[in-house]
């Protein structure tokens, strides 16, 4: 078969069997499989010419902070959409699968493979082939009286980055590039995402938005005016909490302030700043409560709890890896 129609009859088989396993939409899926799907990033099983079981790869950079405060780069393949049909289930289908994605994948030169199991029962099975927790997530939870009405930012204006990207608006491509810079200035273990992906991710999720100055021009679009990106998640029932999956926030330095604090010549902290962001966001989707989910945790805050996240894999022998058990990645808006 000529590998133009293989490579088709593929990307078909693995879009029905991930709509059947994970009932995601068609707008979902159609976005992971028009971004990531190729030939050698898939890896699947066929019976009679009919697929039983599939997954699909992603390739993804991470950025490693050694002791001596020295960044380096690891390679890591991302496995997601694992999926047996319920027939062929608990005959060892996976098993050889992930055996021979993740052979195929270490003689490529990763360091590691990584997944997100969706439940505890998914993560005791991974544990046994060899994946450890090494990510979380930290879920810190809001509501108005946590935060304070003179830490907000009356002059903030919020805009969607769907209308842009609905529109062409070149303006979406530097913010998704605003963002990476963002995650790459972070000192810690972190996954790096690429330009295609923040792509992807502000395109999956409708939600999302940036915060600006109120000098910003739409038409006339200045980057240094953006103040925060936004990944908001609204849930069905409307008393439930606005779920933000992730903050990409402007340094305090560049000296934003509030209304109330103008007059006072001061500008807000960090933390202040985070919460003010946080207000904005409450009011502009009429919530009572919010739920901040980042990849790290904060010691202390009496509103957090943490949950078990990404599993990593370490493949043998990989001296480029040098890792410990005890490392730990930050990884946040994937397309799980």
């Amino acid at each position: 078969m000529d590998n133009t129609i293989l490579s088709e009859k593929r990307k078909q088989d693995m879009k029905e069997l991930w709509k059947d396993t994970f009932h995601d939409s068609n707008r979902y899926i159609d976005i992971v499989f028009d971004t990531y799907y190729s030939l050698e990033n898939t890896f699947v099983r066929y019976h009679e010419n009919r697929l039983i079981s599939s997954m699909l790869c992603i390739p993804y950079e991470f950025q490693i902070l050694t002791k001596q405060g020295i960044q380096r780069r690891l390679r890591g393949m991302y496995l997601c959409g694992l999926a047996t049909r319920p027939e062929w289930r608990r005959m060892g289908v996976m098993s050889e699968l992930m055996e021979e994605a993740e052979a195929d994948i270490k003689a490529r030169g990763y360091d590691m493979t990584f997944l997100i199991p969706a439940n505890d029962h998914l993560r005791e099975y991974y544990n046994k082939k060899g994946y450890k927790t090494t990510s979380r997530k930290t879920i810190l939870r809001y509501q108005p009286k946590d935060l304070e009405e003179k830490h907000t930012l009356e002059t903030m204006n919020i805009y969607t980055i769907k209308e842009l990207i609905k529109n062409g608006n070149p303006f979406a491509d530097q913010l998704a590039d605003w963002c990476i810079k963002i995650e790459h200035s972070r000192h810690s273990n972190t996954i790096l995402h690429s330009h295609q992906d923040m792509m992807a991710i502000m395109e999956e999720n409708e939600n999302s938005i940036f915060l600006t100055e109120t000098t910003f021009d739409p038409e006339f679009p200045i980057l240094t005016k953006v103040r925060c990106v936004a990944f908001p998640e609204l849930p069905e029932c409307p008393e439930d909490p606005l779920r933000i999956s992730e903050l990409f926030i402007r340094a305090k330095e560049d000296g934003v302030t509030s209304k109330s604090q103008e007059r006072e010549g001061t500008t807000l902290s960090i933390c202040n700043y985070e919460i003010a962001i946080l207000d904005t966001l409450l009011r502009e989707f009429n919530r009572t409560s919010l739920e901040l989910v980042i990849p790290y945790s904060r010691k202390g805050n009496k509103n957090e709890e943490e949950e078990p996240y990404a599993m990593t894999k370490i493949l043998d022998n990989n001296e480029n890896a040098n890792l410990n058990e005890n490392c730990k990645f930050e990884i946040s808006l994937m397309l799980d």
